[in-house]
């Protein structure tokens, strides 16, 4: 990451012929969490936080390294009063509580329908603007099918709910990000990793089990760079470092993995009409790259995994093929060469069966 990582914190391991990444095991001495109500034996609950983040695993770890545990909370209540299935935090885990009546709520306004409190009508959900996200969502959007379990990174792909409430296309697909929100519909980029009229909550930590072990049918993911081989990078590049965040736990075991971003970054502008594409400004920079900078999504171990891996922009649709990527279909209004090939450093294929992008997308 920078000159202060002297040294590496994993190594290389072999468990039964394949290369893991092992990591040791580092003492946590303190940890400050949050709640909302404490009782005088120190159990904490968490009512009206939309998402637990791993508070329970933390405390216990902390513990673990003979640390301390602070949790700052809104009240405290008498002993035995909070009910045993409310409690996420035993008190043998706690060893401070600081009592803040100030405490604001996440999620501020929506806090109430983030924690299942009450269920807020979904025709008041906003719907996405014209531009390049919706024609991107949308496309995108077209990829979900009924009763599927559908994961969303941040960017592009929060808005692929928004558009599917306001079709009602797929009324059974459950939204799943990785921060523990079951159903409903996940809320913007401010509160990104909650979902509006939650189903369940469950625990951050027991996410990535699920993830890993093969329980999402699709998820739809950012890019920032895409290179010949059809890698995706979005953890470091032009000197900004995001980091991976749950990608690379969402991507191993995922059946179908949809990219979703604009083809060209840095000033682009689009309008639409008539079911058309223009381009009024192309953009500075190609998303696509000889050679990504770090890999964060791995083409090669993906394909040979058997998954299904797509990529939306707003104006083309690619797949992962064998040694690369394909063009399989065009926006109305872009020309190929201008438009596309221009734009990549590298030989893509064009299917021989090159379809025109849904008319539907653009209106």
């Amino acid at each position: 990451m920078n000159t202060a990582a002297t040294r590496s914190l994993a190594s290389r391991i072999e468990i039964e012929g394949e290369t893991h990444l092992g990591y040791n095991v580092i003492p946590i001495d303190v940890a400050f969490l949050r709640g909302l109500t404490a009782d005088e034996l120190g159990n904490i609950s968490l009512e009206d936080e939309p998402v637990s983040l791993g508070v329970r695993a933390i405390a216990q770890a902390v513990k673990a390294s003979g640390g301390k545990v602070v949790v700052q909370v809104r009240r405290m209540t008498q002993a035995g009063t909070i009910h045993p299935r409310m409690v996420e935090i035993p008190g043998i885990f706690v060893d401070a509580v600081v009592v803040e009546p100030l405490q604001g709520v996440s999620g501020s306004d929506l806090n109430s329908v983030l924690t299942g409190e009450i269920r807020m009508p979904c025709r008041h959900i906003a719907r996405v603007p014209p531009g390049v996200s919706r024609i991107v969502a949308s496309r995108a959007s077209a990829e979900v099918g009924d009763g599927e379990t559908v994961n969303l990174g941040v960017g592009m792909p929060i808005e692929v709910p928004r558009m599917l409430n306001k079709t009602g296309t797929v009324p059974h697909a459950t939204f799943f990000p990785e921060h523990g929100s079951v159903g409903g519909i996940p809320g913007d980029r401010a509160i990104f990793g909650t979902n509006i009229n939650p189903d369940a909550i469950i625990d951050s930590t027991s996410v990535s089990d699920c993830f890993l072990g093969g329980g999402l049918d699709i998820t739809f993911l950012g890019c920032g760079q895409i290179d010949t081989s059809g890698n995706v990078n979005v953890s470091k590049f032009n000197g900004i470092v995001p980091g991976c965040g749950g990608f690379i736990d969402i991507v191993s075991r995922t059946k179908r993995i949809v990219f979703c971003g604009s083809f060209t970054a840095g000033g682009l502008e689009v309008s639409t009409g008539g079911g058309r594409l223009s381009i009024q400004s192309g953009g500075r920079h190609s998303k696509f790259v000889t050679a990504v900078e770090q890999i964060t999504f791995n083409a090669t171990r993906a394909f040979e995994r058997g998954q299904s891996v797509h990529y939306v922009t707003e104006r083309a649709l690619l797949r992962l093929a064998a040694g690369g990527v394909e063009l399989i279909e065009l926006a109305r209004g872009i020309d190929l060469e201008r438009d596309i090939l221009r734009h990549i450093p590298f030989e893509i294929v064009v299917s021989p069966a090159l379809r025109v992008m849904d008319a539907r997308h653009f209106n």
